[in-house]
């Protein structure tokens, strides 16, 4: 419980919404270099997940550690690996590893498993280690999370974090900020590719505030409530990850049932995916339907059946930068770009079999994007 909540007082202040609003114009950068992608690739296919983790991976890099990892061009065997997606296997023993790091820590202790591949990991601590050394040595200060950790090195005379713990910070905010919201834009992307009129309002939305991308800040997209309730939808029908465990800290009776009681230490699986998609908590679960978040509509949705960044004290941290760099990237495409399916995509998607812990498409969301 200690280390948890060291961890999470370490993150906070760089996840409010005035730091948010401060990270607006790296986000916009990131999405420029995202377009002139597409545009230089236009008339071809794009997997929708490789094009969203090469953005979210950006992001991060640039607004949490003030690196350029230019992960649309780049051919660096390490900040392109994570964005190419080669950071978590999907084979069953890396789910193993990823299912013991969630109910049974200690079975993977044992038995050395790893969730995060070593080479990446390696790089992880030089990178780090090598943009810390540098501000130091210069004197030189950003207003990032690697930032708030130098300067809390400084602050006692004795440094509070070691290189490595340093560089495991950083690699949790960077993990935590780039696979999960690039599987949630890339599903973006293939929704508003699955329904056009959709796609038309929301740009008609967007139109109504400015053509330009550079005059989208905190406020003008926080009123865009076509945009949010489309992003909201796309959660509750592709949360990124499909459970959450957590350990209960006293004996539970399940009121649901009256006898059925969960012991204290017991670790709980919340299978997310199955409420956002039982008929009893949405109605016609399988339709995509943004209007269920409609403020008129919102009373309507039961308490905890709509968790995609889980809830209570240990509620994803990261869901206001999350939700900021999704919305960016989706409005900065929806200016210039028409999405469509492409051929070789046929019928509805299917989960990855071999993906038990997040929310990822057998062979991909294949798209294209059109000039408007």
């Amino acid at each position: 419980m200690t280390r948890w909540r060291n961890v999470r007082a370490i993150q906070l202040p760089s996840q409010t919404s005035s730091k948010i609003k401060l990270m607006i114009p790296d986000m916009i950068n990131c999405c420029k270099e995202m377009i002139a992608y597409i545009k230089d690739n236009i008339y071809k296919a794009h997997e929708a997940k490789a094009i969203s983790a090469c953005y979210t991976g950006d992001t991060v890099a640039n607004c949490a550690f003030g690196l350029k990892s230019n992960s649309f061009s780049s051919t660096d065997p390490g900040f392109a690996a994570v964005a190419k997606g080669e950071v978590f296997g999907s084979n069953y023993w890396d789910n193993f590893a990823i299912l013991c790091a969630m109910v049974a820590p200690a079975i993977g202790k044992l038995l050395r498993l790893r969730i995060i591949h070593k080479d990446v990991e390696d790089y992880f601590v030089k990178v780090i280690n090598s943009a810390s050394d540098f501000r130091i040595k210069n004197g030189t200060r950003k207003n990032d999370f690697l930032q708030q950790l130098i300067d809390t090195n400084e602050q006692g005379g004795k440094p509070v974090y070691n290189q490595i713990e340093m560089a495991g910070h950083c690699m949790t905010f960077y993990m935590d900020g780039f696979e999960t919201s690039s599987i949630l834009l890339s599903f973006a992307f293939y929704e508003l590719a699955r329904h056009p009129q959709i796609q038309i309002e929301i740009r008609e939305e967007l139109l109504a505030k400015s053509k330009y991308i550079n005059d989208f800040d905190i406020d003008a997209i926080n009123s865009l409530t076509k945009l949010d309730n489309f992003v909201s939808e796309t959660l509750r029908l592709h949360p990124p990850r499909q459970s959450v465990s957590r350990i209960c800290r006293s004996d539970i009776t399940l009121t649901s049932r009256g006898y059925d009681i969960i012991k204290k230490g017991l670790a709980v699986v919340v299978p997310i995916y199955a409420l956002h998609t039982d008929p009893e908590n949405f109605p016609e679960p399988d339709v995509f339907k943004p209007e269920r978040f409609n403020k008129q509509n919102q009373s309507n949705i039961k308490k905890f059946t709509y968790l995609p960044f889980g809830e209570g004290p240990r509620m994803c941290l990261g869901i206001r930068f999350a939700l900021m760099q999704v919305k960016l990237a989706l409005i900065s495409v929806l200016l210039k770009f028409h999405i469509t399916t492409n051929e070789q995509f046929k019928g509805e998607i299917k989960l990855d079999p071999k993906s038990t812990f997040l929310h990822t498409a057998k062979g991909g969301l294949w798209l294209r994007f059109e000039d408007l």
